[in-house]
């Protein structure tokens, strides 16, 4: 089931808490939040806890957002000095017996189900946690909303983290087109999720790959649906990562070869007249970050979640 990655990115994990660093925090080292506890010190990521991990996830969202949550990111190394993500991973053990690594995807970036707020940390597997379809049957109707991989992710694939992280899991909200075929962002709504898979605006940025083919209208509002599904995590961004590029970034070299991955984010053209099929996008297997693929195939599942 399991694949063993040596390169590339995976799915997000929005850890409502964050840490890294190499020094004793005390109380005035995290500007606008409160005091760390004495023994929570700065150390490298993979040191920390999960617990610890969480901790310092409220200590940013304390802080209340912009320069002060960004500081306290820096004080336990999550951020480096220049505010730019730490390149720095931690190990998953799952239950299964696969070991995968995570990195910090974004500061502050998903918001929280319970409408508190945005989660301090969102942190992303770096690689394939298993080969599966998007859905069981071939077809986008009723977009990640409905589909068989979110269900599995909420079940089965959470019963894949360990207990010192599964109790930690923050739901978040994720925008998504949830219709599938589709010509109106109407069709893009919240799923509150604890685990994800990305949308391919979050992972490239601002969209324009119907502009690069088609005009008018028709194009506009087909790129418009695909940016209305968050926005770019941080670690995608400084990655290199854009709608036309980032192979490096992207790319999964498994146990089984190089394999392609899904976002959560439903093809919308509507195929009607010409008896297509349905599609969600993927990364293609080589990185590049623009490819369709059939529901019902299988693709490397890269997931994130807040703690």
């Amino acid at each position: 089931m399991g694949l063993a990655t040596t390169v590339g990115v995976a799915a997000g994990l929005c850890a409502c808490s964050s840490g890294g660093g190499s020094e004793q925090a005390d109380a005035g080292s995290a500007p606008g939040s409160s005091a760390a506890p004495a023994e929570l010190t700065r150390k490298p990521l993979d040191e920390y806890s999960w617990q610890e991990l969480a901790e310092i996830s409220r200590k940013i969202e304390a802080a209340g957002g912009g320069d002060a949550s960004a500081q306290v990111a820096r004080d336990f190394g999550i951020l480096a000095d220049d505010g730019s993500l730490a390149q720095q991973t931690k190990r998953l053990d799952m239950t299964n017996g696969l070991s995968i690594n995570t990195r910090v995807a974004g500061v502050m970036h998903d918001q929280k189900a319970d409408g508190s707020g945005p989660c301090g940390l969102t942190l992303m597997t770096v690689g394939g946690v298993d080969l599966l379809p998007m859905n069981e049957a071939a077809t986008s109707e009723g977009g990640w909303e409905a589909s068989t991989l979110r269900a599995w992710l909420a079940q089965d694939g959470k019963a894949l983290l360990p207990d010192d992280l599964a109790g930690l899991v923050v739901p978040v909200q994720k925008m998504t087109n949830n219709t599938g075929e589709t010509r109106t962002t109407d069709s893009v709504t919240a799923t509150t999720d604890e685990l994800w898979c990305f949308s391919a605006r979050e992972v490239c940025g601002e969209l324009d790959w119907y502009a690069k083919e088609y005009n008018g209208t028709f194009a506009s509002d087909m790129d418009r649906i695909l940016n209305a599904e968050g926005d770019q995590y941080q670690w995608f961004a400084e990655a290199g990562v854009t709608p036309h590029g980032g192979e490096a970034a992207l790319s999964l070299e498994e146990s089984t070869g190089r394999t392609a991955w899904w976002y959560r984010s439903p093809f919308p053209f509507d195929w009607t007249q010409t008896n297509m099929d349905d599609y969600f996008y993927q990364v293609k297997d080589t990185g590049y970050p623009e490819s369709l693929a059939a529901p019902e195939s299988k693709a490397a599942v890269v997931f994130g979640f807040c703690v």
